[in-house]
């Protein structure tokens, strides 16, 4: 999600696969696609109140202590 010591902290940790990684770069589509799901993020986003989609099925907001709390859908824009 971008990469400064502003944005070094735990709640800026997600793990993709490279493949979905180099595409979130190199298509429009996808990055559209990964930024509606919380995994890239726009500038001026802050990754502790962007809900990312989890794999279990929901949308989490996660804090600096490796925490975090379930939310419901984001609307377009977060």
């Amino acid at each position: 999600m971008g990469g400064s010591k502003e944005r070094d902290v735990p709640s800026n940790i997600v793990v993709i696969c490279s493949w979905l990684n180099n595409a979130m770069e190199s298509d429009d589509v996808v990055a559209n696609l990964a930024r509606h799901y919380g995994w890239k993020l726009r500038a001026g986003d802050v990754p502790r109140e962007t809900p990312i989609w989890h794999y279990q099925g929901e949308y989490r907001i996660y804090d600096d202590d490796f925490g975090f709390v379930v939310v419901s859908e984001p609307e377009d824009g977060h």
